[in-house]
Order: structure tokens, then C-alpha cells, then sequence
């Protein structure tokens, strides 16, 4: 008799997957790489469209940048060199986070904050803050409800206040994008607003507006043609595809230099941001 192969849960879960995908329930864990499985990948998985730039890509830096530091530890040098995974590869991942951020900033026409000290910061954090929250508002207004969260978070709604100055002003970018006219790519004249909400005037616009440009280093370019942030947008898409490949390739490293099985590996495993008692998954 054959042995059997898979594990209890596995066999639960195996008889559950028709339920499962006739209620079309969506599984999903954040911030490492086992999420779903190919097959799943490729049943849910929906067009790429292109569009304004949104806070996923600033999110993966962000990870990115934290599996750098773990990686570039000296106590774990060695284990992902021997596994192919050497300091020239952490040097190339970082590189393509700085590249993926500079130009998803200048797709937005945000390109960099002027330098400033620690305390003209946190001002200049607060009027981005304030000039933020009525729009945030506005879209809560308007997209209210469990099946218009995707519009929601592209206004960044539950985005933390504690963030950086530089995504503050990429989000002023972003929402003046979707929220006032922009040029034709067509003709001389402009589009009108992506979109509009609820209770948003234009003197909260304004007041984005003049906040964001008041914050940003008047020394580098900051607006761009549409033709120009379109091909943007398409570099900040391939990317974003480039990180994400180099992000995994570490983090498969990692799953190998730090195997599952030997419980002392968890909390180095956790710095990697993949599962502490099984495999990483593609």
C-alpha cells in the first residue's frame, strides 16, 4: 500500500479546495512570499492596468530595505553567500530600490524633499497631514462599504500617519493626479479630474498643493509631460516586477541558509519575513 504522502492538514485542506473556491474565499498572508500557490496565483490573479502610481510600490521598498539590513548583518553574510546569495546581490537589490523609488516619485512629479532639519520635518509632516485629511475623508465618503475598499485604499485611507516625509509628498502627488485636471496627451488643452469627492473644495486641493510644493527641493525637476509619466509608469511597472524577483530570490536564500526545521533558525527567519515552521514558497 502507497504511503500518503501529504501531512493532517494538508489533507483537510484538500477536501475543503472545491468549497473553497466555489465561495471564491481568497487566502492570503502579507509580508513574505508563501501567500498562495501557482495554481491559485493563476486562477485569481487579474490584469495589470496601468494607471497612477499607488503605495504598493513604496510598501515593497520598504521591505525590501528591511531584508537588506538582515541580510548585510555579519552573522549572516556567510550562510547566504554559500548559498549564492553574496553581498554583490544585496548591493544589486538596492540599487534597483533606489532606481524603482526615484522614478515612482517623478511619475507623481514629487521627485525629493528639500533638506531640512529634524524640526522644520515634523512641520512640514503636520501640513502634509492636514492637507491630507479632508480628501482622506472625502473618499471615505464617497467609497464607503466592504466592496469599494479597493478605491478607498487608493487614496490611501488607512495609511499609517507615521510615515516618512517623502511618502507623505508621494502621496500629495498621487492624489493631486486623481483629483485635478491634467494635460491631454492628445492636444494642448487638459483633461478634466480623474475623479471628484465628496465635500473635497478646490481649496483643500489648494492647500495640498501649495503644501507639497513648499516641502520639495526646488532644485530638481518636478513636473513632468503625460507622455513622459506615462513611460514612467511603465518603467515603474517592470521595476517593480525586477525588485519583487530579487526581493524572493533573497528570501529563498534565506529560507535555505536558515532551514524551518531547526527551531533555533525562527527569529532570523522572521527578520527575513518568511515563515518561522515551513518552507518559503515562491
Amino acid at each position: 500500500m502507497a504511503e500518503n504522502v501529504f501531512p493532517t492538514p494538508i489533507k483537510h485542506f484538500l477536501r475543503l479546495k472545491p468549497l473553497i473556491n466555489q465561495q471564491k474565499i481568497t487566502i492570503a498572508t502579507t509580508m513574505n512570499p508563501d501567500t498562495t500557490t501557482a495554481d491559485e496565483a493563476a486562477s485569481t490573479k487579474k490584469p495589470r492596468t496601468r494607471g497612477i502610481i499607488n503605495a504598493k510600490y513604496l510598501d515593497e521598498i520598504e521591505l525590501v530595505r528591511a531584508l537588506i539590513i538582515a541580510a548585510r548583518l555579519s552573522e549572516n553574510v556567510a550562510p547566504l553567500t554559500a548559498r549564492e546569495c553574496p553581498p554583490e546581490e544585496i548591493d544589486t537589490l538596492e540599487q534597483t530600490a533606489d532606481t524603482l523609488q526615484a522614478t515612482a516619485l517623478k511619475a507623481v512629479g514629487r521627485s525629493a524633499a528639500r533638506k531640512m532639519d529634524t524640526q522644520e520635518e515634523e512641520i512640514a509632516r503636520a501640513a502634509l497631514l492636514a492637507a491630507i485629511a479632508p480628501i482622506r475623508t472625502g473618499a471615505k465618503r464617497k467609497y464607503r462599504g466592504e466592496s469599494n475598499r479597493a478605491a478607498r485604499s487608493a487614496y490611501f485611507v488607512n495609511e499609517s500617519t507615521k510615515v516618512s516625509l517623502e511618502r507623505l509628498l508621494f502621496i500629495g502627488g498621487s492624489l493631486l493626479e486623481k483629483l485635478t485636471p491634467q494635460p491631454d496627451p492628445n492636444g494642448t488643452s487638459t483633461l478634466p479630474p480623474a475623479d471628484t469627492l465628496k465635500g473635497v473644495t478646490p481649496a483643500d486641493l489648494t492647500a495640498l498643493k501649495n503644501a507639497c510644493d513648499t516641502y520639495l527641493d526646488k532644485d530638481i525637476a518636478q513636473t513632468t509631460t503625460t507622455n513622459e509619466a506615462s513611460k514612467l509608469r511603465q518603467q515603474v511597472e517592470e521595476l517593480y516586477d525586477q525588485l519583487q524577483d530579487q526581493r524572493l530570490d533573497l528570501q529563498l536564500a534565506a529560507d535555505q541558509a536558515f532551514p524551518h526545521t531547526n527551531p533555533a533558525h525562527a527569529a532570523v527567519r522572521r527578520t527575513f519575513h518568511i515563515p518561522e515552521s515551513r518552507p518559503a514558497h515562491d
